[in-house]
């Protein structure tokens, strides 16, 4: 009787063997900035409960002029951060992200939620939001805008790569992007409000500009 012989690769070990990589492990999620978004249709996007981030009260995360730092944010619901905050990480919430105040982002910005910046907030690499991005101020990013809700604008939004939404763009102060895509309409409202694009601008929907009075 001829024995049966396992498989095995060059180095010895049996399929059943294999190290299973972070990436493999079933049930987690990650988010990237793909061009196809890391979710599946009808999953929750979190809890609606809104938890807030507070620093350590440890001397050595706070900066000399007083600036508190730390280092990533991560939450599987909505997160409120209140500034001025140095984040020398990044943010990642399965819910919605509320910046209250002045915050500086060195790695992404994530969300599952929308994202609401009321105050001033830089952030040195990409932003990305499954829902709206609300900016009640001035948002400065080194790096590229994806929205796939609407992007409403009231104060300024800098972008030195490309900006693309899914939905509306309505502008209440002032945009700069190097290339504009959206995928619905865009609308600036006031005589002083308008948006300046360095390379490339599609706009699929209308343009609006309603003016004062």
């Amino acid at each position: 009787m001829s024995s049966k012989k396992s498989r095995r690769n060059k180095m010895g070990i049996a399929p059943s063997q294999y190290p299973v990589s972070p990436e493999q492990q079933p049930g987690e999620m990650i988010i990237d900035f793909s061009d196809t978004p890391a979710y599946s249709t009808g999953t929750s996007s979190g809890s609606a409960s809104t938890t807030a981030y507070t620093t350590p009260s440890d001397p050595s995360q706070y900066l000399t002029n007083n600036i508190r730092k730390c280092g990533n944010v991560k939450s599987e619901s909505s997160v409120v951060l209140t500034g001025p905050l140095e984040i020398e990480g990044y943010v990642r919430s399965n819910g919605s992200v509320t910046f209250n105040g002045d915050f500086s982002v060195r790695d992404k910005i994530e969300a599952y939620g929308q994202i609401e910046v009321n105050g001033h907030t830089t952030a040195q690499d990409k932003i990305k939001t499954m829902g709206n991005l609300k900016v009640m101020g001035h948002l400065t990013c080194h790096n590229k805008i994806k929205v796939f809700g609407k992007l409403n604008i009231n104060g300024s939004c800098h972008v030195q790569g490309s900006i693309e939404v899914w939905g509306a763009v309505t502008i209440q102060g002032y945009l700069s992007c190097q290339s504009l895509t959206v995928y619905s309409s865009l609308t600036t409202i006031g005589d002083e409000s308008g948006y300046q694009v360095g390379t490339e601008e599609k706009i699929w929907g209308s343009r609006i500009f309603q003016r004062e009075g």
